[in-house]
């Protein structure tokens, strides 16, 4: 009884406005979602060598959908270049040494080298050039530098950043980017000879597929349902350096439904997932709340950034 009425009053202190739920399966309240978390209280600037991994893991789909690209387009120009050995070796006494050489293919190296830097970097330096000041962006406006890697709202910001409208921007552009570069391409390799055309179009497509898959994985929005107040914000999590903020949330979010199971309740796995004490759980459920369902909420405005 005593912890409970002190997780009461400390309700009070996170956001006395919102009735909070108790332990034991009490729906969570819900609150409005419009939270201004621009300028995170209770929180400083902070970088370091483990953010900056953590940063870079969760990048990885961008490292993909960037390296994807260029190997679209190295592979492409340099499948355009092969040329049967007939053409490179003109020794007859080296062709009598080779019973099958006029089924052997190759390229020349430095020739495909001087293609790829004349027609592939003015493509690709520019698609490169978006992507970096995409992630820069979400560095920037998702406030993840404002919390340390082992707090709740490092993970939480990854996945509220990719609902805003300027994110979907973003996606949008480099989306608009690939789609004529794929065009373009096309246009290309249909004015190429036959035998150049049948190794480069297989080549073409299931990269620019590949792309457009990672594209998708990188603009379709995680959902949330559950809005966290400053307090869980800071609030400890456990986690490894190898997790990403999606699978990091579902864990953090699995422990919080044993908390809160009806009849049954279990503690233990929030604190195992946080390496909080129960007391400090329970404060955390506290500042914890149901979104409104987009169909019961009005319209109140929307933020580009």
């Amino acid at each position: 009884m005593t912890v409970k009425s002190s997780v009461q009053n400390e309700k009070l202190e996170f956001s006395p406005e919102v009735e909070s739920p108790s332990i034991g399966g009490v729906p969570l309240e819900v609150e409005d979602t419009h939270k201004d978390l621009s300028k995170p209280s209770g929180t400083s600037l902070s970088f370091g060598p483990i953010k900056l991994f953590m940063t870079l893991w969760n990048f990885k789909s961008f490292v993909l959908v960037i390296w994807g690209f260029w190997g679209v387009i190295d592979s492409t120009l340099r499948a355009g270049q092969i040329e049967p050995i007939t053409q490179y070796v003109q020794n007859n006494s080296l062709q009598n040494t080779i019973t099958d050489y006029e089924q052997i293919e190759c390229f020349h190296v430095g020739d495909s080298d001087e293609v790829v830097r004349d027609q592939g970097h003015p493509i690709f330096y520019p698609y490169l050039m978006i992507n970096l000041c995409w992630m820069l962006w979400i560095v920037v406006r998702s406030n993840i530098l404002w919390y340390r890697t082992d707090e709740l709202g490092f993970h939480i910001c990854w996945v509220e950043i990719r609902k805003k409208f300027a994110y979907k921007v973003w996606a949008m552009v480099v989306f608009v980017y690939v789609f004529c570069s794929t065009v373009y391409g096309v246009q290309q390799l249909s004015q190429a000879e036959g035998h150049v055309q049948s190794r480069s179009f297989p080549i073409f497509f299931n990269g620019v597929f590949q792309v457009f898959l990672g594209l998708w994985a990188l603009y379709s929005p995680l959902e949330e349902t559950l809005s966290y107040g400053e307090g869980a914000m800071v609030s400890p999590i456990n986690c490894s350096m190898f997790d990403e903020a999606g699978k990091a949330i579902e864990r953090y979010q699995d422990a919080l439904l044993a908390a809160l199971a009806r009849g049954k309740s279990n503690l233990k796995y929030m604190e195992e997932a946080t390496g909080a004490t129960k007391e400090e759980c329970e404060q955390i459920l506290f500042d914890i709340s149901a979104k409104e369902h987009s169909s019961e909420m009005e319209f109140k405005g929307f933020s580009f950034c």
